[in-house]
């Protein structure tokens, strides 16, 4: 945070040195982002700087319809991470959340994921 508040130039300071941070290696093995579902098409500008190992949908759910007019919209906003990761991981014990993308393989404790786990508490 820039110690002149109302300093335009302090801020674009302050941004720049993040645009130049962020390109450089991290010091870490695993990071964990949690994309919000909030205004319709919130994923795609992620997909400019993120390129995650793996993407994980956990459930496309009623509850973010608020930004959005149907299940299917969600569930395409939802979806979107896929395209910028290297592998998507998508809940299939979720319904409404389909494999569709590209390089995504399925997880769930019913039969029809690709990747089943068992005993698992809730």
């Amino acid at each position: 945070m820039p110690t002149q508040l109302k300093n335009p130039f302090a801020w674009l300071a302050v941004l720049w040195y993040m645009e130049l941070k962020i390109h450089r290696p991290f010091n870490f093995d695993v990071i964990i982002l949690e994309l919000g579902t909030d205004p319709t098409r919130r994923h795609r500008p992620f997909g400019k700087y993120l390129r995650p190992d793996i993407g994980v949908v956990t459930a496309v759910a009623p509850e973010h319809m608020e930004f959005f007019s149907s299940i299917d919209k969600v569930r395409k906003e939802e979806l979107t991470v896929a395209n910028f990761s290297q592998l998507a991981l998508i809940n299939r014990d979720d319904r409404a959340t389909p494999p569709v993308a590209r390089s995504s393989t399925t997880a769930a404790s019913t039969p029809t994921a690709q990747r089943r786990g068992r005993n698992i508490a809730t």
